[in-house]
């Protein structure tokens, strides 16, 4: 091993002589986006680490410190840790040791024209390292790299974390009521939630200041789509940053940005990696997929996906750089490993429950912070094989295409939490699939699924409100109406530290004494979206119509009557 006692400056003349030869070579033959300006991610030198610097030398508790170094060595892809890791070791005041992955890096400019979003890469590419201390005091770092045989460790420069922070910590599961959240310091937190999930940064901009002034504070992105595809769909243009285990840089760079975004305006985020709809073949997403044989992957069909080792190695290193890069931001809040796990084609429970064991466990061994780890169904009941594992801290669901999303909503969050003991959240809801382009507002206009999914989760003991799915549903007044009405009913109550208490009805006047009984229609629903019913529901054939017109077992009446 090689080891450095100083902080290493700028390499000799002749060691930046032979980088600019590697870059012109891979310039030649295709290797990177000469226009964009990203430099190629592979490198063929000693190993070596210089230009080592730190973003402030006093950083406040939970403030990001951030240490960006140069490095040279042999490799050919520098996002797999296989290769090439740095790890950067924290000593902490109290001695506590605490090691922080290492991430590659590019920055990007942005603009913005006829509602479209462009970037360009910006300087030279770096590794960086990004830290949140937590206790006040001197921290010491010592940055360690391994690439092949070669291992070497150098000293970063000791900064001093101050208490002057109006920063709560990160959002957890209470200890004090395990249904709920609260920050490190003890805060309580209620999710006011949506699940604006995908689209350009300047509509985050935009609709987080609107969001956060009506009281809203919880969000969920997918890191598999759009301008947040950091991996998992192909993207047109070639680069060394593409294709299954490369990370795509500029989509990263986007997701930093609306992290910023949210820790600004106090919002707090689910963070998805992995989307059933790029793991179907029957809506063109398989078509798309970075492990697809047919594009340059690895895969023949979907359901391989859960059980090929090189796929899950490389999910492993996906989690590993997610962690280096985000996981210092107090704006994510949990790490989501799928979006509606079941859909995705091949899919069996055993096989999925042994797939999200090994990446919970991996996942919990390398973030450093302690992130909530969970998944997602898009089935009410998911599915208990996955989601009672001891690895899933939160049962998150979704539904589509029911009228009555309040009752719904109700059976459900209080029978998941009962089934679980974890924290519910109802992750999406909408009206439908196929709507056209207009999405739901013009099925919608005043939005009144998205109040009533919003408030029955709330009073049913769930963690947040339910999260409307945008699908030009949510930027409009009332939605931002619905969600200042919501805040400020849940502001002030310390839902971590209490608990929920059935109110018994002995009977029901009209407060207009005036006022007469009179009949209405009673809707019969049944419970279309969930294909995969308990056992019970083919037995139960009998159901009671209750005094309040709702039936005692909805969630068992199929939709098909």
């Amino acid at each position: 091993m090689h080891s450095r006692e100083t902080f290493p400056e700028r390499r000799p003349a002749g060691s930046l002589l032979r980088g600019a030869v590697a870059i012109a070579l891979a310039c030649l033959l295709g290797a990177s986006r000469v226009g964009a300006g990203l430099m190629p991610s592979g490198r063929s030198g000693p190993l070596a680490i210089w230009d080592v610097s730190l973003s402030k030398t006093q950083v406040a508790r939970y403030e990001t410190a951030e240490i960006t170094f140069q490095m040279e060595g042999r490799w050919r892809n520098p996002f797999n840790p296989d290769e090439v890791r740095v790890d950067a070791v924290f000593t902490a005041p109290d001695g506590t040791q605490i090691t922080v992955p290492a991430f590659f890096y590019q920055d990007y400019e942005r603009s913005v024209s006829g509602g479209r979003e462009s970037y360009r890469a910006a300087g030279r590419p770096c590794w960086k390292v990004r830290f949140a201390p937590s206790q006040p005091g001197r921290y010491t770092c010592v940055l360690a790299a391994k690439n092949g045989e070669h291992e070497l460790t150098v000293k970063a420069p000791p900064f001093i974390c101050t208490t002057a922070s109006g920063r709560r910590g990160y959002l957890r599961i209470s200890s004090h009521n395990r249904l709920y959240f609260e920050f490190d310091d003890g805060t309580p937190f209620f999710g006011v939630a949506m699940d604006k999930a995908m689209g350009p940064v300047f509509q985050y901009e935009r609709m987080y200041k609107r969001f956060a002034e009506a009281g809203g504070n919880f969000n969920r992105l997918f890191l598999t789509h759009g301008n947040f595809n950091i991996m998992e769909r192909v993207v047109g243009r070639p680069g060394p940053d593409r294709g299954a285990g490369k990370l795509n840089l500029e989509y990263c760079w986007c997701v930093d940005r609306v992290l910023e975004l949210g820790e600004q305006y106090g919002v707090y985020h689910m963070l998805t990696l992995t989307n059933q709809t790029n793991f179907r073949t029957n809506n063109g997403g398989w078509d798309v997929n970075v492990y697809n044989a047919k594009n340059g992957g690895f895969l023949k069909a979907p359901g391989e996906y859960f059980t090929d080792e090189r796929a899950q190695r490389i999910f492993q290193h996906l989690l590993r750089y997610a962690v280096a890069r985000w996981g210092a931001s107090t704006s994510v809040f949990s790490w989501d490993l799928w979006n509606e796990v079941s859909a995705a084609e091949g899919y069996q429970p055993e096989t999925a429950a042994r797939w999200h064991r090994r990446m919970a466990r991996y996942l919990r061994s390398v973030d450093w912070a302690k992130h909530v780890i969970h998944t997602n169904f898009g089935t009410l009941n998911g599915d208990a094989e996955i989601d009672g594992l001891p690895e899933m801290e939160l049962v998150s669901t979704n539904i589509y295409a029911v009228k009555d999303i309040a009752h719904i909503a109700e059976v459900w969050t209080k029978r998941l939490i009962e089934q679980y003991k974890k924290p519910y959240m109802l992750t999406e809801y909408g009206i439908g699939h196929r709507m056209g382009p207009a999405g739901y507002a013009p099925h919608d206009p005043e939005r009144v699924m998205v109040h009533n999914g919003l408030w029955s989760p709330l009073v049913s003991g769930s963690a947040g409100t339910g999260m409307a799915w945008d699908w030009n549903w949510l930027d409009d007044e009332r939605f931002y109406r619905y969600v200042k009405a919501a805040a400020r009913f849940v502001d002030g109550i310390p839902f971590s530290r209490r608990g929920w208490r059935g109110v018994q009805v002995e009977a029901f006047e009209f407060a207009d004494g005036s006022q007469r009984p009179y009949y209405a229609d009673t809707l019969v629903e049944g419970f279309p979206g969930n294909y995969r019913f308990p056992p019970e529901a083919a037995e139960h054939e009998l159901f009671t119509v209750l005094e309040n017109g709702r039936l005692d077992r909805q969630d068992l009446l199929h939709a098909r009557l």
